[in-house]
């Protein structure tokens, strides 16, 4: 949706003093690039200007324009129109202000829009199957606030960039937003008066505005003034209670929220063998499943997966284990998980010792630690059943079924029992196995 000549004079005005070609430039290439200090060719030799509703690119020479259009210039339009929304035209000079092109609207026909992220490349697994569906029905409803929530590494940015494609789709001719946490201070301050056309408005990682309870505000206000008119989607980390000002969590919470729980390992050894499969790799699940004992997220695991298809390029064979867990360790993977690390951190849990667990005793009081640890090993090492009954003194298969099936149906009728074994849970990715020495269960007996 176009702005009138008076949103134009309001954005004028809106500019203020900080915004510097300097400023400009850096919020482009963080919308562009992300963190990274690495800029293409065809970025690094342009200078911004913002004035009057009107963007300025110039350039080097005349010669350049051309190959930067090949290169580069859908993605820049695109990344302006998600800072700046459709109000703005980009113009493109070089010289004494020659206009070589001007773009009189940023928004891109259904043929130009770039897709990075989709609903059918994410993997949901068992634990975040509902969350999901819940997420894409809440998109085909009217517009609403929705907050996705959970740790680094489930997918939260995946799902919101594919959010925001859809959504597009839908609102062809509304613009549609999607920003970082990082860079939502300098958007508000720059665009509070040009939101009107907005279909919707996407922040990933909005927990980055911990320190900035003066942009929580702005967005807790613009949130009042688009209710029901544009969809407000916002992925964090922590819990919303724990990083942001009463004001914008009330309003985050007031309607859908969605946690997303952690990769299983069922779901990261999908992961590894789609991408050693896209990676040209040759298919090999006993490496997809190292890798994916090793990796607990998955974009680690992407990044190493993209470093083995170098390797096997250059040798024209895959690594071996030894070479493949050396590589792991170049990437800051953390030590593998094991059967004896789960029932030693269960143990000290619960005040008893790792033997006891595994002893063929009928005390009362170790079933459930034993049954736990039981789990634990199903759940983080994707052991098999016969497996597990071999570490826990030879027990029949058929038992550590019953066990693990027991530990389940707890944790959803007991909140204080998923208390425990997510607690667990985060000691052992983080090496602690040690810290809760001493605990009793909170599981009922």
């Amino acid at each position: 949706m176009n702005a009138s000549h008076t949103d134009i004079k309001k954005l004028k005005k809106s500019e203020g003093p900080t915004l510097t070609k300097k400023k400009l430039r850096e919020e482009l290439s963080l919308q562009l690039f992300g963190e990274t200090q690495n800029e293409p060719a065809w970025f690094s030799p342009l200078t911004f200007f913002l004035s009057d509703g009107v963007l300025s690119v110039r350039f080097p020479h005349q010669l350049f324009f051309r190959w930067f259009s090949e290169q580069g210039q859908k993605r820049l339009e695109a990344a302006c129109r998600d800072l700046f929304g459709n109000t703005v035209e980009v113009r493109y000079t070089w010289g004494k202000n020659e206009q070589l092109f001007s773009s009189s609207s940023l928004h891109r026909s259904h043929e130009e829009k770039i897709s990075h992220s989709n609903w059918d490349d994410f993997f949901p697994g068992g634990r975040n199957r509902d969350a999901v569906t819940q997420f894409r029905k809440a998109l085909s409803l009217s517009p609403s606030v929705i907050l996705l929530h959970g740790p680094s590494g489930t997918g939260k940015s995946h799902l919101i960039s594919a959010a925001a494609e859809e959504l597009r789709s839908r609102y062809p001719s509304h613009s549609v937003r999607i920003l970082s946490g990082q860079n939502i201070s300098f958007f508000l301050s720059l665009k509070e008066e040009t939101f009107e056309g907005c279909a919707a408005f996407l922040i990933d990682d909005v927990h980055l505005l911990s320190e900035d309870a003066k942009a929580q505000r702005a967005l807790a206000s613009l949130i009042d003034a688009l209710e029901k008119r544009a969809f407000f989607i916002t992925t964090m980390i922590d819990q919303p209670s724990e990083t942001l000002i009463p004001e914008l969590y009330d309003r985050l919470c007031s309607h859908l929220v969605l946690e997303l729980m952690e990769p299983d390992l069922d779901v990261r050894m999908r992961f590894a063998l789609l991408h050693m499969e896209r990676a040209g790799l040759p298919e090999n699940r006993d490496l997809a499943l190292l890798l994916s004992r090793q990796c607990l997220k998955l974009r680690p695991l992407s990044g190493i997966i993209a470093s083995l298809k170098n390797l096997y390029v250059q040798r024209g064979r895959l690594p071996s284990s030894e070479e493949v867990l050396a590589l792991l360790r170049s990437h800051g993977a953390p030590q593998p998980l094991d059967a004896e690390s789960i029932i030693a951190a269960v143990a000290s849990h619960y005040g008893c010792t790792s033997k006891e667990l595994i002893e063929k005793n009928r005390n009362s009081h170790l079933s459930i630690p034993r049954q736990a640890a039981m789990y634990l090993c199903r759940e983080l090492l994707g052991e098999s059943y016969p497996s597990i009954g071999l570490i826990f003194g030879g027990r029949d298969h058929s038992t550590i079924m019953y066990a693990i099936k027991k530990i389940e149906k707890i944790q959803v009728m007991n909140n204080d029992a998923h208390m425990v074994l997510t607690e667990i849970t985060k000691q052992l990715k983080k090496g602690r196995s040690e810290g809760a020495q001493g605990k009793k269960s909170s599981f009922p007996s």
